[in-house]
């Protein structure tokens, strides 16, 4: 690799470097275990009794054994990694720890799971890993980083090799493809031929995107069938919790439990040093309250929860007489997670002092009273006692920093429109929690505004416009404070269909005239006449004609076409035929 590679080395995509290393390059080595020993350690920590450097230290090992003969992994590192990290602790696990001469006759978990139980969660976790690995590794790679380690699109470039506006676009299609494959997984489960076909739908059920007509079928099923009204709550609940399912899948429950994938990696062994040493390196940390820390926490916390509550915990590595918390040991220094002051959703503040970010706070010693805190006393404080502010005036001791507030951050956004005949959709992943965003057109002109939700993700249907080509931005606005705009984004909405009968101007006969099309089989239209409720979806037969005769009452009257896709609820602008009936 030549000077000028060496300096793009960490742009290029995972997918990139492991080709480096195969090709002999160990410095590309070097740097996948830069981006990813971290994550490894996390998941290598959950298995009590096992060293989680050695557990990194002989996945990676072993990784790169693989890769020098031409084989491993094509893409998606990150979850290949971890699943290799929770192989060798079962191999490890199995061949060296150590267990306890007891009687296990007479111990009894009352919150382990029946055999049913297991066997449930077992299948459901099964369903989940077949389904992520049936995606193109593009996919897994996005869903990973998005979904499990709560990566924004700007910070997922470096490793996929796309911009941020791509990256958007795939995860959301990634989220898509892994749910609807989840529900093909469940068709094996099926009791009958009508829940396959109710299960082929469950997918579009779940997000709204079935015609009325099929919602209705599934709605009248789902009443009276258990076993669908099941797998529907199931891909509601993936849906909506993608790192819930993933991590038991991949990591297992262990792995799960101690996944956070912040922490700094560990020294890279010296027999696998590369040529240039591997700097140790932390995911980026970001001001505020989007920091990664503060999501992953979260997460883990929800993931233990979860899975202790769903009885899973008897899948961790766990003996007689070990540390009643596996993820303990002498190396963890964190925090205890409902100890950790939880920051505000929504300001944004600079310090004009430089200091570390994120870093907790040293204690005083057991017993021991910090100067700055008041002595609380036996009597009761009277509340309309006045509260005096301390006198700085004999030593004012370090000058509290003053904070200015600051712009939020630039949202990223995507264009998703797989059909230049239907409007677009506008989204985005990184925006601020509970964040106004406002879409402009070139002109600056306001055309939509939505909320940013709980994890700053928004989407936003643009169908203001007719047709032609337009170009938008994104912006957020948080505590009356604006970002700049984003990167302008151009789009081309194509014109809308035309009616062959009747034809603009047209005086028909108001008690039967002839509606025709001319368009491809299998066409989706919607039709409506104006000042008439209710709006017919058509599909053109194969013959590629439609005929229909219709009645309206005598006047003026508008027909309104356009073309829709019922299934995702997309549709483009309407044409308008102007005609009179007598």
């Amino acid at each position: 690799m030549n000077d000028n590679q060496e300096e793009q080395i960490e742009e290029i995509s995972d997918e990139e470097l492991l080709e480096h290393v195969r090709r002999g390059d160990m410095r590309s080595y070097g740097l996948l275990w830069e981006r990813h020993a971290g994550p490894a350690r996390s998941v290598a920590r959950g298995f009590a009794g096992l060293d989680a450097d050695d557990l990194v230290s002989e996945a990676f090992e072993r990784l790169l054994v693989a890769l020098q003969a031409g084989k491993g992994p094509q893409g998606a590192f990150r979850p290949y990694l971890i699943t290799t990290v929770r192989n060798v602790a079962r191999r490890q696990y199995n061949r060296d720890v150590p267990r306890a001469e007891i009687d296990f006759d007479f111990m009894v978990d009352a919150d382990a799971p029946d055999g049913e139980s297991a066997a449930i969660q077992g299948q459901r976790h099964r369903a989940v890993s077949e389904a992520f690995q049936s995606l193109p590794l593009r996919w897994q790679e996005a869903l990973w980083y998005a979904e499990v380690d709560g990566l924004p699109p700007r910070e997922m470039t470096g490793s996929l090799g796309l911009s941020a506006n791509a990256v958007s676009a795939l995860v959301l299609r990634a989220k898509r493809g892994f749910r609807d494959a989840w529900v093909t997984a469940q068709l094996a489960r099926a009791d009958s031929p009508e829940c396959q076909q109710i299960l082929s739908d469950i997918g579009a059920y779940s997000r709204g995107g079935l015609s009325p007509r099929a919602t209705k079928k599934v709605d009248s099923h789902i009443a009276t069938c258990e076993s669908c009204t099941a797998a529907l709550k199931e891909a509601r609940e993936i849906a909506h919790s993608l790192a819930l399912a993933l991590l038991p899948a991949v990591a297992g429950a262990a792995g799960a439990v101690g996944y956070l994938s912040t922490m700094r990696p560990p020294t890279m062994p010296e027999m696998q040093l590369p040529v240039t040493t591997a700097a140790a390196a932390e995911g980026p940390v970001r001001e505020g309250p989007r920091s990664l820390t503060t999501r992953r926490l979260g997460a883990a916390a929800l993931v233990a929860v979860v899975l202790i509550g769903g009885g899973s915990a008897a899948a961790t590595l766990w003996q007689p007489g070990s540390d009643a918390n596996p993820l303990a040991s002498e190396e963890q220094t964190q925090t205890p997670i409902a100890s950790r002051p939880v920051p505000s959703p929504l300001p944004f503040v600079k310090e004009t002092q430089d200091a570390p970010l994120n870093e907790d706070p040293v204690m005083p010693p057991p017993g021991a009273t910090r100067p700055d805190t008041p002595v609380v006393t036996d009597r009761p404080q009277d509340p309309t006692d006045t509260v005096q502010p301390p006198d700085t005036r004999q030593n004012p001791g370090t000058p509290t920093p003053t904070v200015a507030p600051s712009d939020p951050e630039t949202p990223d956004m995507a264009v998703l429109q797989d059909d230049s005949r239907m409007y677009p959709r506008v989204t985005g992943t990184d925006a601020v929690p509970g964040a106004r965003i406002e879409i402009s057109d070139a002109t600056g002109t306001l055309v939509a505004v939505t909320t940013a939700d709980s994890r700053g993700r928004w989407t936003m249907s643009l169908t203001q416009n007719g047709p032609g080509t337009f170009t938008v931005s994104a912006s957020q606005t948080v505590l009356g404070l604006d970002s700049k705009p984003s990167a302008p984004v151009t789009y081309t909405v194509t014109d809308a269909p035309a009616a062959a009968r009747p034809l603009a101007g047209a005086v028909v006969d108001a008690t039967r005239f002839n509606f025709r099309l001319d368009l491809p089989p299998g066409t989706v239209i919607q039709r409506q006449i104006l000042g008439q409720p209710s709006i017919h979806t058509l599909t053109v037969p194969a013959s590629g004609a439609w005929n229909e005769y219709l009645a309206v009452t005598p006047g003026d009257r508008v027909l309104l076409l356009r073309y829709a896709l019922p299934e995702t609820r997309d549709f483009g602008p309407w044409a308008e035929t102007e005609f009179t009936a007598r």
